[in-house]
């Protein structure tokens, strides 16, 4: 399987459902390598520049911080945008033509 190229027939021959699993894990080991490379980068760099290091340890936090002005006018907005995609989602109603025999 892995000396094969990307158009051999062993790939057309492939079940789909196991195609796509193979692209998944492909993409999940990607994902971790290049996490993995960094954090080590992040580790090697801390030796020369540990302020540096730690600012970019930083910034990978999800946590933000806003006062209640801005959390409202955030909640606000967010309740827009959910009123506008209800209205968008909401089907129309068809008219029907009467039949004519004629």
């Amino acid at each position: 399987m892995y000396n094969k190229l990307p158009d051999d027939s062993w790939f057309d021959d492939l079940n789909p459902f196991i195609r796509v699993w193979l692209y998944e894990n492909w993409l999940k080991d990607l994902e971790e390598k290049e996490r993995f490379t960094y954090n080590y980068s992040l580790f090697v760099g801390s030796f020369s520049n540990p302020a540096m290091a730690e600012k970019l340890r930083e910034t990978e936090k999800t946590t933000y911080k806003t006062d209640d002005e801005q959390f409202d006018k955030l909640f606000e907005n967010i309740k827009k945008l959910n009123r506008r995609e209800d209205l968008e989602k909401k089907p129309r109603k068809r008219r029907l033509k009467a039949l004519t025999n004629g």
